[in-house]
C-alpha cells in the first residue's frame, strides 16, 4: 500500500480483515461497459474487408506487373501535365494533430521523401512520423481518439482510420472517438503480423523484429493474423508471429509496461473543472479505478472546483489533490481509495 507522507490514516472498523474493505471498496467502483454487439461486428467486418482487399491485390498483381511499361508511359504524360497547372493537383488530407511531444529529434518524412522536424500540428495523409531515442508523441486523431507514441517508434499515415506501425511502439484510446450518432468510430493499426482493429478500448502494439505483442488495457480488440480471427478482452497480452499467436498471458491495467503512455498524455484541463473530472481522468491515463470511502466524499468532489493543477502529469496531479482540496487518497491493488481529510476540530 502506497500513500502520501502527508496523510493521517485512521480507520473506523479495525475488526475487518483488509480483504473485506477493498471488497467493498470495488463494488463502489466502476468500469466502463462492454462494447456493444455492434461494434464487435463492425470491427470483424472492417477485417474482412481488409483481408479481402489484400486477396484481389495479391491476384491482381502479376496484371499490373504485365502493364507496368505502358503505365509508366501514362504516369509520366500525366505528372508533366500536372506540373503545368498546380491547381489540378489533389489537395493534402489532414488526418491528425500533433498534440504533445517529448525530447528532441521528432521527425516527419512527406510523401515525397523530404524530412522536416515535427512542428507543424496538421498531418497530413501519406506521411511518416518517427521518434527517437528520448522522444515521444501524442496525436490527436481527426475522426477521434488519441494516438501516442513511444521512443523509437515509426508510423506510416495510410488512411484516415489506419496507420502502419513500421517499428517501435504505439497505444491508442478510442475513448474520445465516438461520432455524432454515439457510435464508435473504426480505427486499426497494420503490422507486418496482422492488423488490430478497436472495439471501443485502450491498447498497445509494440512491434519486435519476430514477433507483435497486443496488449489491451480496456474494451476489446479484433485482430485478422495469419488467416486468423481473434477477439481479445482486457486484461490479455499476446505474441502474434507469421503463424498467429505464439504466446499469451495476462496485464494488469496499471502494470508498469503502460507508464510510458502518462509520460506523454495530453495535459487535462483540469481549471474549472470538478475533482471528480480531475479524477477520472487520472484512473483513465493511469488504469487504476478509483473508489470514494463513502457517500459524503463522492458527494464532496462533484461539487468541488480545481484551481492551480493545469499541464500536470497524471500522477503529479493525483499526488497534487490533497494540497487543493480537503482530501486524502491510498493506492491498493490498482485502486485509488479516496476519502475526507482528517481536520482537527
Amino acid at each position: 500500500m502506497e500513500k502520501l507522507d502527508t496523510m493521517d490514516k485512521q480507520t473506523n472498523d479495525e475488526t475487518r480483515t483488509a480483504d473485506d474493505q477493498v471488497a467493498d471498496l470495488l463494488r463502489h467502483a466502476r468500469r466502463r461497459a462492454p462494447a456493444p454487439q455492434a461494434a464487435r461486428e463492425r470491427a470483424f467486418a472492417k477485417l474482412h474487408g481488409h483481408w479481402s482487399a489484400r486477396q484481389q491485390q495479391k491476384r491482381r498483381r502479376r496484371a499490373v506487373l504485365g502493364m507496368a511499361l505502358a503505365a509508366s508511359t501514362v504516369l509520366a504524360v500525366g505528372m508533366a501535365f500536372f506540373a503545368t497547372d498546380s491547381s489540378l493537383l489533389p489537395a493534402a488530407v489532414a488526418v491528425a494533430e500533433l498534440q504533445r511531444t517529448s525530447g528532441n529529434g521528432i521527425q516527419v518524412i512527406g510523401a515525397d521523401g523530404q524530412v522536416s522536424p515535427a512542428a507543424n500540428a496538421e498531418l497530413l495523409l501519406g506521411q511518416t512520423l518517427r521518434t527517437r531515442a528520448g522522444s515521444r508523441a501524442a496525436l490527436a486523431w481527426n475522426s477521434g481518439g488519441s494516438l501516442r507514441m513511444d521512443e523509437a517508434t515509426e508510423i506510416e499515415l495510410i488512411a484516415a482510420d489506419r496507420v502502419r506501425l513500421v517499428s517501435g511502439t504505439v497505444y491508442f484510446d478510442s475513448e474520445p472517438a465516438v461520432a455524432d450518432n454515439g457510435i464508435a468510430l473504426a480505427f486499426s493499426i497494420e503490422t507486418p503480423f496482422g492488423l488490430a482493429t478497436h472495439v471501443g478500448t485502450q491498447f498497445q502494439t509494440r512491434l519486435h523484429n519476430d514477433r507483435l505483442t497486443l496488449s489491451v488495457r480496456e474494451g476489446e480488440v479484433a485482430v485478422a493474423a495469419a488467416g486468423q480471427r481473434v477477439l481479445l478482452p482486457a486484461g490479455d497480452e499476446v505474441d502474434f508471429d507469421r503463424s498467429g499467436v505464439s504466446a499469451e498471458r495476462k496485464i494488469q491495467t496499471w502494470d508498469e509496461r503502460w507508464q510510458w503512455v502518462q509520460a506523454i498524455a495530453p495535459a487535462f484541463a483540469a481549471e474549472g473543472n470538478s475533482v471528480q473530472a480531475l479524477l477520472n481522468w487520472i484512473a483513465r491515463e493511469t488504469g487504476y479505478v478509483v473508489s470514494y470511502r463513502d457517500n459524503a466524499t463522492a458527494e464532496f468532489v462533484s461539487r468541488v472546483i480545481v484551481h492551480g493543477l493545469d499541464k500536470l502529469s497524471p500522477m503529479s496531479a493525483l499526488q497534487s489533490i490533497p494540497y487543493v482540496a480537503d482530501l486524502q487518497y491510498e493506492l491498493h491493488d490498482g485502486v485509488i481509495v479516496v476519502s475526507l481529510l482528517d481536520l482537527p476540530r
